[in-house]
């Protein structure tokens, strides 16, 4: 993201990343391979069906804070959607199996981030499965019609449908689903999924953690700098303080302080972006 002000370039980064992808081995991502919703390469691909403090690695495929514990069954014969983006059906065709399991992601780097999940039914049965990070759960299903057998593409299915039911009574019905938590900020997450049973299973085959938090290129420093002060002095004039003094941090927090970090950063960024506090204020 880049912003213009005062005859300045203030360069901003959005959205770095850590992907996971399970599978048994025998579909595995290229580093390059973005797969998924959002923007984001070099998924860390996590082999086998249990494992304890797997480190995690970045978008840019260094090694995180993040660490991965998990156990559950591991299969490598899913069918899989016909995206137009190859690796998103490599995804879809290795995954966590169970009736019900969790996994839990500590440790993790970013201080505000939302988590994409890539949970599906993968079966000819309409069984309701969940999953939850312990605040929201979301339930999906699927009548079994685009199912043709295991190891094949299911027939039409060509994007991924997002699960926006939180209503166990009626669930987001598709084939290829995909949840997006926003607003995490806990270091630890745990994920459950449940609503398998004997003859179906609840199946994970990855989460990708976005930070939300916005991060000034090198070089961006002083102009993020100057643009607080100015931003300070603007809001002096602006709200009529004549005697107390009103520093830039009082003056950003006046309206948005019951706003959530990306949504202040954000509001922040659209004043230095268009010149004007009055988007903050009003």
């Amino acid at each position: 993201m880049l912003l213009f002000f005062s005859g300045g370039l203030l360069s901003l980064t959005f959205g770095e990343s850590i992907g996971v992808d399970f599978t048994n081995g025998a579909w595995t991502l290229a580093s390059t391979d973005q797969p998924g919703v959002a923007a984001g390469a070099n998924w860390t691909n996590v082999v086998g069906g249990s494992g304890s403090d797997v480190v995690l690695q970045d978008d840019a495929g260094t090694a995180t804070s993040a660490l991965l514990t998990y156990s559950a069954n591991v299969y490598d014969g899913f069918p899989y959607p016909q995206t137009a983006n190859n690796a998103t059906n490599i995804l879809y065709k290795g995954g966590l199996a169970g009736t019900a399991f969790s996994v839990t992601i500590a440790d993790i780097p970013y201080a505000d981030y939302s988590i994409y999940t890539f949970a599906s039914s993968a079966s000819s049965r309409s069984d309701t499965l969940s999953i939850t990070d312990g605040a929201t759960t979301f339930y999906y299903a699927s009548d079994g019609s685009e199912y043709v057998g295991d190891g094949s593409p299911f027939t039409g299915v060509t994007s991924l449908t997002q699960t926006t039911s939180t209503d166990s009574l009626d669930p987001t019905d598709a084939m290829a689903q995909y949840q997006l938590f926003n607003g995490e900020s806990n270091s630890t997450l745990t994920l459950t999924l449940g609503g398998g049973s004997g003859s179906i299973s609840n199946n994970l085959f990855g989460f990708q953690i976005v930070d939300e938090a916005p991060t000034p290129e090198p070089g961006s420093i002083f102009l993020l700098a100057g643009a607080v002060l100015l931003g300070g002095s603007m809001c002096y004039r602006r709200l009529g303080f004549n005697k107390a003094i009103v520093s830039p941090r009082s003056c950003l927090s006046w309206k948005s302080r019951r706003l959530p970090l990306r949504s202040r950063a954000r509001s922040a960024m659209q004043w230095m972006a268009h010149g004007s506090w009055a988007n903050l204020i009003k």
